[in-house]
């Protein structure tokens, strides 16, 4: 008879995989030393963006015009031609650059014989979870988009099999479960793609991992949040000038017949990038065929270093004073405003004074609801450092 120590419990594991890897090489081949196109693609919200993020952040430039989520829209036409001349062009202006495009699955055929020296990396994250994003956000059903993740992952898997060129498969969840799996995804990512990054890029780059469904996070140069503030300030103005070919009066009404047309487009005075806190006073006045329900008003700014405007920020104007409380990253040189709509006619005089330390109550009130939650929690860290200033 077994003494009752001897005894072993009958749910002990067996077999464990030791190893649980964020990234798979799924061919033999290595990038190019020199000259190779990175192409981050998968399913949309199923983690290309934290990918796409994470590549800029260790140098690769993704775009002069990609915005919040990385994307760069040069390269979301579907026209051949349009494609092809702008990969030569993009050739002329870099040896190693890239684009992040979840499509690009469904045209790895087209994309491997237009690139130079493609190296493609393959974000993959569980199907329910990237289901869930796409219903909580109001952009499909449940059965919508587990047929769109059949569809791109079966084109995946028929370009796997006949590709040549480099591939990394990257496991979203694996990735971004802690800090350790951060670490090593930034470091297979540098190997990968044969990238001389700088300790300071290797940081930026594991501050772009937030976590699973974290959100969207700016590269830090970028950096750009606001917040609505209740009252005016009593601060001192930070004195600007107009940029660009319409220079507005106090209160004269702008006329936006293009889709282009910024105004009020304001740099600061004294030739140097706005304080990284500052306020924004807007006195906004609606013209006839401004409909406030379905129309909103966009802001854009300019970062030193940036070739292009960034943006836009959707902002929640009401006729009359608005109040923002902005962080930047210190290297703000410009902002413009711009409707939603056109032709537009509106009325919009912006003041820029200095920081107001404030705690909003309720940070979510001034986005439109198609503002995603990643940008309203963004808010929230700025409310909390806000807090920390006035508590110091």
């Amino acid at each position: 008879m077994e003494n009752e120590g001897d005894i072993q419990p009958s749910s002990k594991p067996v077999l464990a995989t030791k190893t649980k890897n964020a990234t798979i090489r799924a061919t033999e081949a290595s990038a190019h030393p020199t000259q190779r196109t990175i192409v981050i693609l998968g399913v949309e919200r199923g983690g290309t963006s934290m990918v796409a993020g994470v590549i800029r952040a260790l140098g690769v430039d993704l775009g002069k015009a990609a915005g919040l989520n990385h994307e760069d829209p040069w390269f979301l036409s579907d026209d051949p031609e349009v494609l092809k001349d702008r990969v030569a062009k993009r050739n002329e202006t870099a040896d190693v650059w890239g684009f992040k495009m979840p499509k690009a699955v469904k045209q790895l055929e087209f994309w491997d014989k237009t690139l130079r020296n493609p190296v493609y990396i393959i974000v993959y994250r569980n199907p329910l979870a990237i289901a869930d994003s796409w219903v909580q956000r109001g952009t499909g059903t449940l059965l919508g988009a587990l047929k769109r993740i059949r569809e791109y992952h079966s084109a995946a898997l028929n370009f796997l099999e006949a590709t040549q060129s480099p591939v990394l498969m990257v496991n979203y969840e694996r990735a971004v479960q802690d800090e350790m799996s951060g670490r090593a995804l930034v470091q297979e990512l540098s190997s990968f793609l044969e990238l001389s990054a700088s300790p300071d890029q290797e940081k930026a780059a594991l501050g772009m991992i937030t976590g699973d469904g974290g959100g969207y996070v700016d590269l830090p140069e970028t950096y750009f949040a606001m917040q609505r503030a209740e009252k005016a300030a009593t601060t001192s103005e930070i004195a600007t000038r107009p940029k660009g070919d319409k220079t507005l009066q106090v209160g004269e009404w702008f006329d936006q017949t293009k889709p282009s047309m910024l105004a009020p487009y304001l740099t600061c005075a004294v030739g140097k990038p706005f304080p990284k806190f500052i306020r924004l006073e807007c006195d906004f006045q609606p013209g006839d065929n401004f409909e406030q329900e379905h129309d909103t008003m966009f802001m854009f700014y300019g970062v030193e270093g940036q070739q292009q405007i960034l943006g836009p920020k959707e902002l929640d104007l009401k006729p009359g004073q608005n109040f923002f409380d902005v962080e930047t990253s210190g290297k703000v040189t410009e902002i413009a405003f711009k409707s939603s709509k056109t032709p537009s006619r509106y009325q919009l005089d912006v003041r820029v004074l200095e920081a107001v330390v404030n705690i909003v109550e309720d940070d979510r009130r001034w986005a439109t609801p198609a503002k995603s939650k990643a940008t309203v929690g963004r808010f929230k860290k700025l409310k909390m450092r806000f807090a920390q200033m006035l508590k110091g």
